[in-house]
């Protein structure tokens, strides 16, 4: 996949990996482990929900599924710039979190849209869009061969969910919470940053540094799995043929190593 477009020009300023104070409240929605056995939310008319409701809604949608998380935020992400349908599925099958969704980038699509967090726009032949008031009392064919193409394009509150979820924002709050850990997991970084890595190697890589040692609420042993998990979840690591590092990961890495 090629250098995707940076979105930086989009946020009131620069949100660097630590830059997490800028009014909003923090919510941990992506750092959280998803809730699969919670059923959708009931169906509701997006468009009647108040701004704040129609963010919880797209945070509920995006975060339920820990197969899909990342690959709908990066969909959101993508789409700041309207995006063909074609060109925005090939797009999302070329990120390495395609590999593990559990549906494909159309319906994804489909689901960020039905939430609020992506807007559909219907092209004619000559680029013109094609409106609700044009399709109303045509039959389902005939208003299909109006369209020519279909673009989606993210919303504001998908815009304002990229920006609240950005991956080094999601560190940078997982780092706060875990002041102890914060050592273990640059080191990890740098461990990861330097080729894939296994989760053997992962283990034995936490274990060398003492960072497994008992946990002391519980007085148990910490699993590696605790650390993969929540810098997964924070969108710093990757499955690419082993655990690396994202593109946002390197970036929070070298952050790091200016201090």
């Amino acid at each position: 996949m090629g250098d995707r477009v940076s979105h930086a020009s989009a946020y009131d300023h620069d949100v660097s990996w630590g830059d997490a104070d800028d009014g909003f409240e923090q919510d941990n929605g992506m750092l959280d482990p998803a809730e699969t056995d919670i059923g959708p939310a009931a169906d509701a008319d997006v468009c009647d929900l108040a701004g704040a409701d129609r963010l919880d809604l797209l945070e509920k949608a995006v975060c339920r599924h820990p197969l899909n998380r990342e690959l709908l935020y990066k969909a959101l992400e993508l789409c700041f710039d309207p995006q063909e349908l074609g060109a925005l599925e090939r797009e999302m099958l070329s990120l390495p979190e395609a590999a593990r969704a559990t549906q494909d980038p159309y319906h994804l699509a489909c689901l960020l849209e039905s939430v609020g967090g992506l807007r559909r726009i219907e092209l004619d032949e000559k680029g013109a869009e094609v409106t609700y008031s044009q399709k109303q009392n045509l039959a389902e064919e005939e208003a299909d061969d109006l369209v020519a193409s279909v673009l989606f394009e993210t919303t504001d509150e998908g815009r304002l969910f990229v920006r609240l979820h950005d991956p080094r924002r999601r560190f940078a709050e997982l780092v706060d919470a875990e002041p102890n850990r914060r050592d273990s997991y640059i080191e990890l970084l740098g461990f990861c940053g330097e080729s894939p890595r296994s989760y053997a190697e992962v283990e034995a890589m936490l274990r060398g540094c003492g960072a497994l040692a008992s946990d002391r609420a519980s007085g148990l042993p910490v699993q590696p799995s605790v650390f993969v998990d929540k810098l997964e979840r924070a969108g710093i690591l990757v499955w690419r043929d082993g655990w690396s590092l994202s593109d946002e990961g390197r970036g929070c890495l070298a952050a790091l190593k200016d201090e």
